[in-house]
């Protein structure tokens, strides 16, 4: 990690980064705590039209050294981060995003197909309220996360398959691939289990 950073508190963590002259981070509107008087910042566009069409804040925040920076999702929970080299790629969810140094490039995917895709599904979708927020995230940099609780990784094998609630998904290689399925049989079965079950 090339920005100096460390990870404070218990219950609820704040990440504060300290910035040299050049070096800069992002995140979201609302995530700064605290940060020197002097220290510069600014609104960026990174994944600007993405982020409009998903609902997300438009621009994130950028701060830019020398100076100390706290940041934090204001929630409880912990802190990590994942490195990438030049050209690799992760698909953090937008819950999960705090931060990030300004050497990554930055994109929104919003998954809303359901398996099988269809305009039926595409309604399906929109009624029962599902759909996952990506943000897509490419190196050379440092990528910090918000892990509300505790973080089990799971390591797939090729053609390996795994279901789960999009809501605890936080982050993902992006050679893995991720598609929306129904939790019910029919029309009406889905949109009970998805409007009054929650899933």
């Amino acid at each position: 990690v090339s920005v100096n950073f460390k990870v404070m508190g218990g219950f609820i963590p704040i990440l504060e980064a300290t910035l040299e002259v050049g070096e800069s981070v992002y995140c979201e509107g609302g995530a700064m705590i605290y940060k020197d008087h002097d220290m510069e910042f600014e609104a960026s566009v990174k994944g600007l039209f993405g982020r409009a069409a998903s609902g997300e804040t438009v621009a994130l925040n950028l701060y830019t050294g020398p100076g100390t920076l706290g940041m934090s999702k204001s929630s409880p929970g912990d802190v990590r981060y994942v490195t990438l080299e030049g050209g690799q790629k992760l698909d953090v969810s937008k819950a999960a995003f705090l931060a990030a140094e300004n050497t990554v490039n930055l994109s929104i995917e919003w998954v809303t197909e359901l398996l099988g895709g269809g305009i039926v599904n595409k309604i399906l979708v929109g009624l029962s309220g599902v759909g996952l927020v990506l943000e897509k995230i490419q190196g050379p940099g440092t990528v910090f996360i918000h892990v509300p609780g505790d973080c089990v990784i799971k390591y797939l094998q090729p053609g390996e398959k795994l279901v789960m609630d999009e809501k605890h998904f936080l982050f993902k290689d992006s050679t893995v691939a991720v598609t929306l399925r129904k939790v019910g049989e029919g029309i009406f079965d889905t949109l009970k289990k998805g409007i009054f079950g929650g899933e």
